[in-house]
C-alpha cells in the first residue's frame, strides 16, 4: 500500500494560506533582492550505518543554526531514486540546501549533498565514504558558535574537470556558512580544505575533505595541550587536524549547464529608490526606517480667507474719499 506522504511530488501547488500568520509566512519566502542566508535539512534514511549518522551530525553541528535534523521513514531515502519526499521536507522547513545518508550493499556509507530551487531539486552529487575521522575521533580545540571557516580547494582539477567544477560549486554553497559583509579576524578559527584526485582516465574521482583548526601564536603560547598538537605555522598561525576529516569517492551526479544555472540565479530588478514605500504614493523610509508621507495642497486663496471682522473697518476705502468730496463741495 502507497504511503499517502509519497505521493507528494514536485508538481503539487503549495496551499494559498487563510490566516495572517500563514501569510506572514508565504511573503517571507517570496523571491528577494537580497535573500536569507540558506538552511540544510540534513536526512538520514532507515538504513544508514554509523559512518552516516557521525558524519550529518558533525555537520550539523558546523552549519548550527542554519541546519535542521530529520529522518526518512521510508527505507530507500536516495533523492537520485525519489526526491519527493524531500522536495516536501525541504519546502516545509524552508531548506535551500540539503544532506541525505544511506547505505546499501550496493553502495555503502552514502551522502547526497545538494541545492534546492523553486521548491525542487536543483543539482546534487552522490558521495561514497571511504575514510571518516570525526570530531570526537581527533582531540583537539573545536571553533567556537558563530565563526566562519576558510575554504581552500587544491588541485588543477576543480577547474579543469566539468564534475568537478560542479562539485566545487555545491561544496562552496554547503560549506560557507552564513553571508556577511565584513568579518573579525578572532571569528576566521577553522578551514576545510578539498583536494581532487583522479584517475588518468578520470573513471574514479575522488575528493579529500581535510579540516584544521586555525590557532594564533598567543593562544599556542598560553595553552599547553594546543602546543603539543600544533603542525604547522604560518604567518603567526598554527594549523591543527580538527576534523571532520572524509574520503569521498566520487558517484552519481547531477550537474546543471550554463544555460539552466543562468535561470537559477536571475533576481529580480532592484527598484529605482529603496526608500520608496511599495504601493504607496509620496510615501518614504527614513535613515531609521520610520515612513513618512508628503501631502501636496494647492495654493489657498488668500482674499477667501476668513478673518474676524470689526464693524468699524467693514466700509471700503474707496467709499469713505467718495463721501469726503461731497462734504466739501457743500460748505462751498
Amino acid at each position: 500500500m502507497e504511503r499517502a506522504g509519497s505521493r507528494r511530488g514536485s508538481e503539487d501547488k503549495p496551499r494559498a494560506p487563510t490566516t495572517a500568520r500563514g501569510k506572514r509566512i508565504m511573503k517571507e519566502r517570496e523571491p528577494k533582492i537580497v535573500e536569507n542566508n540558506k538552511n540544510t535539512i540534513f536526512l538520514s534514511g532507515s538504513t544508514a550505518n554509523k559512518d552516516c549518522n557521525d558524519l550529518l551530525r558533525d555537520l550539523l553541528s558546523m552549519r548550527a543554526p542554519m541546519g535542521v535534523r530529520r529522518r526518512f521513514r521510508d527505507r530507500e531515502a536516495n533523492p537520485f531514486v525519489d526526491a519527493s519526499e524531500l522536495e516536501f521536507l525541504s519546502q516545509r522547513v524552508d531548506c535551500s540546501l540539503f544532506c541525505t545518508g544511506t547505505s546499501s550493499k550496493k553502495r555503502p556509507s552514502n551522502i547526497v549533498i545538494g541545492r534546492m530551487f523553486d521548491g525542487q531539486v536543483l543539482d546534487m552529487v552522490e558521495l561514497g565514504i571511504d575514510l571518516y575521522l570525526g570530531l570526537t575521533d581527533i582531540h583537539s580545540p573545536k571553533p567556537q558558535f558563530g565563526t566562519k571557516p576558510a575554504l581552500i580547494f587544491e588541485g588543477d582539477l576543480w577547474s579543469n574537470d566539468t564534475i568537478f567544477e560542479g562539485c566545487k560549486s555545491i561544496l562552496m554553497d554547503f560549506f560557507r556558512g552564513p553571508t556577511i559583509t565584513a568579518m573579525a579576524h578572532a571569528s576566521l578559527r577553522y578551514c576545510h580544505v578539498f583536494y581532487a584526485v583522479g584517475s588518468e582516465d578520470l573513471q574514479t574521482r575522488r575528493i579529500l575533505m581535510r579540516t584544521y583548526y586555525l590557532c594564533t601564536s598567543r593562544e599556542l603560547e598560553e595553552k599547553e595541550n594546543v602546543k603539543k598538537l600544533h603542525q604547522e605555522s604560518c604567518g603567526g598561525i598554527t594549523i591543527i587536524p580538527m576534523g571532520p576529516n572524509v574520503d569521498f569517492t566520487l558517484r552519481r551526479t547531477r550537474i546543471l549547464d550554463r544555460s539552466e544555472m543562468a535561470a537559477a540565479m536571475r533576481r529580480q530588478r532592484a527598484k529605482k529608490d529603496p526608500s520608496k514605500v511599495p504601493g504607496v504614493k509620496n510615501a518614504e523610509y527614513d535613515e531609521l526606517g520610520r515612513e513618512f508621507g508628503t501631502v501636496y495642497v494647492d495654493r489657498q486663496d488668500l482674499d477667501k480667507l476668513g478673518l474676524r471682522r470689526f464693524k468699524g473697518l467693514r466700509r471700503d476705502r474707496s467709499e469713505s474719499g467718495e463721501e469726503g468730496d461731497g462734504e466739501e463741495s457743500a460748505s462751498e
